[in-house]
């Protein structure tokens, strides 16, 4: 190897291209690896507010599901597949009735039984306007499986049989939209049948 001297100091031309290949390979893979962690960190953050949104609305609807059956009156009037209609459960200051499912934007909410007239048998009174459970989420599926001592059914009814006065308990399923995936939960009734 030969030392330069003088006007031969620096590097040259090849040199330099090396250099800034090598340089430009490298900076592309760290910043490949960065765009993936971000995706990665990105995807993962969406899981969890779905997991997140659907563990709300399984306390929420658990919640008024548990409370339901006020004075000695049925918890549950009607039961099907997609929704609920509860009886008898405390709701800002006041007892009233409401069902549970889904509205047409995929909102779950509890919604006025207004529309149904006289429920016999239903403590409460209506609520003024439908209330959505999980703000901010939105669900693609809710469904209720109904669980007697009998077995488990996928609706009733306290007009015409199989009767709710014969639950015991709830299997809540919900999926929010865009999860590949549902969740679900068994809550007991406090009041079945209104015994």
């Amino acid at each position: 190897m030969k030392l330069r001297t003088g006007r031969e100091a620096g590097v040259t031309l090849v040199e330099l291209a090396v250099v800034l290949a090598i340089m430009g390979i490298v900076g592309g893979a760290v910043a490949s690896l960065l765009g993936w962690s971000v995706h990665v960190q990105a995807q993962h953050e969406t899981v969890q507010l779905r997991h997140d949104s659907a563990q709300v609305a399984l306390d929420h609807i658990g919640r008024l599901v548990r409370m339901a059956g006020a004075g000695g009156k049925p918890a549950l009037w009607k039961g099907e597949p997609d929704f609920l209609v509860l009886c008898g459960f405390p709701w800002d200051g006041r007892i009233v009735r409401a069902s549970i499912r889904l509205d047409l934007e995929g909102l779950l909410v509890l919604a006025p039984l207004a529309n149904l007239g006289n429920v016999p048998g239903c403590a409460g009174g209506d609520l003024p306007a439908p209330v959505n459970l999980v703000g901010g989420s939105t669900f693609s599926a809710v469904r209720f499986n109904y669980v007697t001592p009998s077995g488990e059914i996928d609706r009733c009814s306290l007009s015409s049989p199989p009767s709710c006065a014969e639950v015991t308990g709830v299997v809540i399923q919900v999926t929010p939209q865009g999860a590949p995936s549902s969740f679900e939960v068994f809550v007991a009734l406090r009041n079945p049948g209104g015994r």
